[in-house]
C-alpha cells in the first residue's frame, strides 16, 4: 500500500493530506487514522497479533541482521540494556515468563543451566562457593555463608587448583 500525498483532499479527521492507496479495493484512506485502528485492534486481539508474530518473525527480520543491532545497541548504552534487562528479570512479570519459557523449552532451560554453572565453577563465583560450603558443612546454610568465608573457601579451592595443575605439568 503505497503512501500518497494529496493536498486539494484533506481528513475530516486529522486534518492531513497523507493517505494511504489500496488497489484492491481502489481506496484512499487516512495514515493516521489508519495507524490508529491498527493499534486499537492490536489491543483489543493482544494475542493473535502475538501469534501472528511469533509466526511471521523468521519472514521479517534477518536473524543475523537482528542480532548485529541487540549487539550495536548494547555497546553502545551497556549500562541502559544492564539496568533494563535486571528490572525486567526480576519483576513479577519476568519471573513469570521465564518460567514459561522453561515449561516450554525444558531442553534449552537446562543446557542454559549447565553452562552457567560451568561458567560459575571456572570463575570460582560467590554462588558456586555457597553451595559448596552448604553441601559439605551441615551446620553452614546457603544463606548463612558470609563473605569472609566465601573469600577464605575461594582462596582454598584456587590452592587445590594450582597445586593439581602443578602436579600434572611435572
Amino acid at each position: 500500500m503505497p503512501t500518497v500525498d494529496i493536498p486539494d483532499k484533506v481528513c475530516s479527521h486529522c486534518g492531513g493530506t497523507i493517505w494511504y492507496y489500496e488497489e484492491k479495493r481502489d481506496v484512499y484512506s487516512c495514515k493516521q487514522l489508519k495507524r490508529e485502528k491498527h493499534a486499537e485492534w492490536r489491543h483489543k486481539n493482544i494475542e493473535k497479533f502475538r501469534e501472528y508474530r511469533r509466526n511471521h518473525y523468521h519472514t521479517k527480520v534477518d536473524k543475523k541482521k537482528h542480532y548485529e543491532n541487540t549487539r550495536k545497541r548494547v555497546l553502545l548504552n551497556p549500562e541502559r540494556e544492564k539496568s533494563y534487562r535486571l528490572k525486567y528479570s526480576r519483576s513479577e512479570k519476568g519471573k513469570q515468563k521465564k518460567k514459561e519459557y522453561a515449561l516450554l523449552h525444558p531442553e534449552e532451560t537446562r543446557l542454559g543451566k549447565r553452562k552457567a554453572r560451568e561458567i560459575a565453577v571456572c570463575n570460582l563465583k560467590d554462588s558456586y562457593m555457597r553451595s559448596l560450603l552448604s553441601r559439605n558443612c551441615e551446620d553452614i546454610s546457603y544463606s548463612d555463608s558470609t563473605p569472609e568465608l566465601i573469600e577464605l573457601k575461594r582462596k582454598q579451592l584456587s590452592l587445590k587448583r594450582q597445586i593439581k595443575a602443578h602436579g600434572k605439568a611435572n
